[in-house]
């Protein structure tokens, strides 16, 4: 919550609640901040519910007593500093996960798949708890980078699992939708392989590099004889006049007149 919205009365309110508590309730209080991160508490400073985590039971009471102390001013300041501080942290920590990005794209450039996995992996787990839009783009960015190099060193269920985790929270990401693909391919899922290509080729139909690897999964849906689930029925590559051609039966082959006199001669 902006502490610029909290009014008097919200802080009597909070003030309180929290003077009030049980250490039971604190207790309870503090498993709520260990499961929610603070995001649902009322009137939970910004930051507060990290702190919250590690605090023993003597450390609510003490801070309850000082909360019950404070003026509606002084604890709005309070929040303030609170909010500021973990700004500070987010913006420190959304910093290093830039860098490790960066670090990670050139490994990508030399080869090295598995160090770049690595970084990116990094940056995913450091701004996990970061709502922060640019914090969301700049983690699935690194998905996204971390499934590219799955697939180069064919760890294909890895790749799918980041790009999924990715579309659960943007269902238009062009390239989950290639690289899952490409993933499904290379285990020979090709109806899976196809359908994921077709929703890319769908989000960007002038890209050919996009196209050209749902015309191959489609080929390769036909040769292996399976549903298309687009039209819903198995097509075959060969042409109708090859079909018809390989229906017929061989032509029988009998010795003419000539070799049958020349044998028995």
């Amino acid at each position: 919550m902006d502490p610029s919205m909290i009014t008097p009365d919200m802080m009597a309110q909070a003030q309180k609640m929290m003077a009030n508590m049980s250490p039971d309730q604190m207790a309870q209080m503090q498993r709520m901040a260990a499961n929610m991160g603070g995001g649902n508490m009322p009137y939970m400073p910004p930051g507060a519910a990290e702190q919250m985590k590690n605090m023993k039971p003597e450390d609510f009471a003490r801070a309850s007593e000082e909360l019950g102390q404070m003026d509606p001013e002084t604890l709005k300041s309070q929040m303030n500093n609170f909010k500021n501080q973990n700004q500070a942290q987010r913006d420190y920590a959304l910093r290093g996960a830039e860098q490790l990005k960066t670090d990670g794209n050139k490994l990508v450039g030399e080869g090295k798949y598995n160090e770049a996995i690595e970084k990116y992996m990094r940056v995913k787990n450091n701004l996990a708890d970061d709502p922060a839009p640019g914090a969301k783009t700049l983690r699935q960015s690194c998905q996204l980078n971390m499934s590219l190099c799955f697939n180069k060193t064919k760890r294909y269920n890895s790749a799918i699992s980041e790009c999924t985790e990715v579309l659960k929270q943007d269902g238009k990401a062009l390239k989950a939708y290639y690289r899952r693909g490409q993933a499904h391919a290379a285990k020979e899922d090709w109806q899976s392989a196809v359908a994921d290509l077709r929703r890319a080729v769908k989000l960007a139909p002038g890209d050919e590099t996009v196209k050209g690897e749902l015309d191959k999964a489609v080929v390769d849906l036909q040769s292996a004889g399976l549903t298309d689930e687009r039209t819903g029925r198995a097509r075959s590559l060969r042409s109708p006049r090859r079909r018809r051609r390989e229906c017929r039966l061989p032509r029988a082959r009998f010795p003419t007149a000539t070799r049958w006199r020349r044998r028995w001669r």
